[in-house]
């Protein structure tokens, strides 16, 4: 039978940016639409023509979006793979529960935003992408899970093998199970989302990258922005007044906690923090009667001490995903 449901989707590693290696997160996806996409030529002319000339292929890459439900012991690779940096795993009360830390990589030459082999067995066929995660969106509301979708720019294309991989057996991370706090008061969130952007190079065809692929991208001036929905009340106006009316920044921090234990006591959780926020937009109307919402825009900001944002992945990992 030919149907989403027998649909798989796997992600490795990789060492370079050509070689596509073996898998080593199932990754429970509810959707994808990664493609080849070859850059096509018409040697169309004027002399003699009768119709459409000649079509070649002028260079290959890969481009499109997989994504799903976060669940906690699937999403750490994917993290580390978008934002690039990850101190070393640091155990939790000295037990075997470990804290990942995930940055945005540095800016100096040496750095390199990791690769990865994405392989989709679409059931008829099964295809592996060398790729680069370009960016990262974050979407939660009430009543749902903690989503995530993540955009690629590739290199290529290849016939591919899947490996023995067991999705996870897990409660993804959901809104029930989490906490907000904006400039460290807690706040009735309704729904909200997350963008990271690495902002990666599109287009680096060039006479020295062999076979028509691009030559390896690298991020350009990464940013975070979202959005949150608030419940409108006195709280929430003084916020406002205090951030956006202001022109002031503020500190975001979302804490998801999994009802899943890693051991007794201690919980499987996703922090985000954003230290300086600064909200582009922030108007509570009354369009009815029901309760007005307050949405708030952001926009990251960064400066000497501050990451833009910082991730921390609570789990039973010992050992960095990079």
């Amino acid at each position: 039978m030919y149907a989403g449901v027998g649909a798989k989707l796997q992600i490795g590693k990789q060492a370079n940016w050509s070689t596509l290696v073996a898998q080593t997160v199932a990754f429970s996806f509810d959707k994808e639409d990664i493609k080849l996409q070859p850059v096509i030529g018409n040697a169309d002319r004027l002399v003699a023509r009768k119709g459409t000339g000649a079509h070649h292929i002028l260079g290959t890459k890969v481009g499109g979006s997989f994504g799903g439900k976060c669940y906690p012991d699937e999403i750490g690779l994917l993290i580390a793979a978008v934002m690039g940096a990850e101190v070393a795993p640091a155990a939790v009360d000295s037990s075997a529960v470990y804290d990942h830390v995930f940055t945005p990589m540095s800016s100096v030459a040496a750095s390199s935003l990791p690769e990865l082999t994405i392989a989709i067995d679409r059931v008829a066929a099964i295809k592996g992408y060398a790729v680069k995660l370009d960016s990262m969106d974050l979407e939660f509301k009430g009543g749902d899970y903690l989503r995530a979708t993540f955009n690629v720019v590739g290199r290529h294309e290849e016939t591919d093998t899947m490996d023995a991989l067991t999705p996870s057996t897990k409660v993804p991370f959901n809104f029930v199970h989490a906490a907000f706090t904006v400039g460290g008061a807690a706040y009735h969130i309704k729904s909200g989302k997350i963008s990271y952007k690495n902002n990666l190079e599109n287009d680096l065809f060039t006479a020295y990258a062999a076979g028509g692929y691009m030559a390896e991208p690298e991020p350009q001036a990464r940013s975070v922005s979202g959005s949150i929905d608030v419940l409108w009340d006195t709280t929430s106006a003084a916020t406002r007044d205090a951030t956006f009316a202001a022109g002031a920044s503020t500190a975001l921090v979302f804490v998801f906690t999994s009802t899943e234990a890693i051991l007794t006591g201690k919980y499987y959780t996703l922090t985000i923090s954003i230290p300086l926020a600064f909200v582009t937009d922030g108007n509570a109307n009354v369009s009815g009667p029901e309760r007005p919402n307050l949405p708030l825009t952001f926009e990251a900001e960064e400066d000497a001490d501050d990451n833009l944002c910082t991730i921390t992945l609570r789990d039973a990992r010992a050992t960095a995903y990079l």
